[in-house]
């Protein structure tokens, strides 16, 4: 999991763009380095104000930031929604990758 090295997800972020509700996040797309400003509105349920995507973890805003990002760099947050992790795990990590059903290779678990 990404998220197990904080190192790795400190880099998405360019932390001498960032001002007061603007955040720079680093990707590569298509092999190439391409950064995405957002600022730090995110939609919100209208009965109980919470994010309608992701959910941090007490105050961790970088999901939310990156998910974010994500999204404007490709259109819509429908991408997210309708994409798969691997398309997602390509742009933050710059390597290739791909989706694998366990239901299709049970050998690989035995």
């Amino acid at each position: 999991m990404t998220a197990e090295f904080p190192d790795r997800i400190r880099s998405l972020f360019d932390e001498s763009k960032e001002a007061c509700g603007k955040y720079v996040v680093n990707f590569i797309k298509n092999g190439e380095r391409v950064q995405v400003t957002i600022d730090d509105y995110f939609p919100c349920s209208a009965d109980d104000k919470k994010p309608i995507f992701s959910t941090p973890h007490g105050n961790e805003l970088w999901v939310l930031i990156l998910e974010k990002a994500w999204a404007k760099l490709h259109g819509t947050y429908k991408r997210c929604a309708l994409g798969s992790a691997s398309e997602a795990f390509r742009d933050v990590l710059g390597a290739p990758s791909h989706f694998v059903n366990v239901k299709d290779t049970p050998d690989l678990f035995n």
